[in-house]
């Protein structure tokens, strides 16, 4: 692996073929279990996954903690996600996964002098973010929930925006291994939780084969991006 030594090389191909059998039981789990099982098969694989990474490179562990802390306690509100109390935290776990990878890696970032992205592809990717929030927004309007709801779902929304935003101007600015790393797993976790929300909605739930998929992608390129150790040196010096 690029960017990881070779001991700790060894140690993620172990985690990426985890994170790859985790990946069809959670495949089989969704087409062959009831929903509250099905959820507790994700939580029971994150935990295996997030456990493995943490007691395997525990010097790599700080830098991503809080972030895989946060989706950990959100897969338990998951489980019992109709539950008023167990849906506001699944929102609020998310939030805090989203903004823990923007500000962990915006702190990277300010070291380096800021360099204004086209106005051009900035105004196109924020148009196009909340352009989904609304269209999304609007199937919840076609439901009968309740309106609070739609508050959770802002506050989700907006973090997971200024997250991409984040990762767009990380991979313009700095570029590399790294910076692709960083921008895979926040989109991962995004099209995971669109899929979530669409399987949940719209009550489609071949929807949550995509959310699964791409949730444990999102969890392994997070974890490959704390590894990556050369590219880490790179963006401790200032520019």
């Amino acid at each position: 692996m690029k960017g990881i030594s070779i001991k700790n090389s060894e140690r993620f191909k172990t985690l990426a073929g985890i994170c790859a059998v985790l990946i069809l039981i959670n495949v089989l789990a969704v087409f062959f279990f009831s929903a509250y099982l099905s959820r507790t098969v994700r939580f029971v694989g994150s935990t295996i996954l997030i456990s493995y990474f943490l007691v395997v490179f525990p010097q790599q562990r700080n830098k991503v903690l809080l972030v895989l802390g946060a989706f950990w306690l959100r897969d338990i509100a998951a489980i019992f996600y109709e539950e008023d109390s167990n849906t506001l935290g699944y929102f609020i776990f998310g939030a805090i996964a989203y903004l823990g990878m923007f500000f962990r890696q915006l702190k990277s970032l300010l070291r380096f002098k800021i360099i204004t992205p086209s106005i051009t592809i900035t105004g196109v990717v924020v148009l196009a973010c909340f352009g989904l929030l609304y269209s999304l927004e609007s199937i919840l309007d076609e439901g009968e929930y309740e309106h609070s709801l739609i508050y959770y779902y802002y506050f989700l929304g907006i973090s997971i925006v200024f997250s991409i935003l984040l990762a767009i101007y990380y991979y313009y600015r700095i570029g590399g291994l790294r910076a692709l790393l960083f921008s895979f797993a926040v989109f991962s976790f995004t099209i995971s939780d669109i899929a979530a929300y669409l399987g949940i909605y719209q009550e489609n739930y071949s929807f949550f084969l995509v959310t699964r998929i791409f949730y444990f992608a999102g969890l392994l390129m997070l974890m490959n991006f704390s590894l990556s150790q050369d590219a880490d040196r790179d963006e401790s010096l200032p520019e």
